[in-house]
């Protein structure tokens, strides 16, 4: 019992810590979008690098209301869908967008990584995605999204990876 201040141990704490121990400070991200409460804390926290889009970022526009377009775009472009299907219970539309992120196909979640200059994706146990895997523990797996490829128009449509897709062993 007790009240803590910070999130402790967790293994979307050490992906986070991974992250900042071994790729360049500039490096991008793709992560779950729903990802953030109390003690869960958000990508950057101590990951210290970017991310694509989340869905805390929508409290943002509060203070920065010229963002919402950008993040409109680029959460539609991650989990498609989801936005237009919210109803304003915060806790429904964390469940949605784990369920739309989770059933991302590959070639999307490529897409997305070319488009907003993504390196990494971090996904949740058992990762769906013929990526290369660069680092993994017991809830996330880190995939290099770098050097996979689909040709395929943008948006809405989905590709199988390439030949870069085996998954190597990771490093830990």
């Amino acid at each position: 019992p007790g009240v803590f201040p910070g999130a402790g141990d967790s293994p979307w704490v050490r992906c986070q810590q991974w992250a900042r121990d071994h790729t360049p400070r500039d490096a991008v991200f793709v992560t779950p979008p729903h990802l953030w409460w109390l003690y869960v804390p958000d990508w950057r926290v101590h990951s210290e690098r970017s991310t694509v889009v989340t869905l805390s970022e929508l409290l943002e526009v509060a203070f920065a209301p010229s963002y919402a377009p950008i993040w409109r775009e680029r959460f539609e472009a991650l989990v498609p869908g989801a936005q237009a299907r919210f109803e304003g219970d915060y806790f429904a539309n964390a469940r949605l967008t784990a369920e739309v992120y989770r059933g991302l196909p590959t070639g999307r979640l490529l897409q997305v990584a070319r488009r907003y200059g993504a390196s990494f994706a971090v996904v949740e146990r058992p990762s769906p995605h013929p990526l290369p895997v660069v680092w993994e523990n017991e809830g996330f797996v880190v995939h290099d999204v770098s050097r996979g490829g689909v040709e395929v128009g943008w948006p809405g449509q989905s590709g199988q990876p390439s030949a870069a897709g085996a998954r190597p062993r990771p490093s830990r």
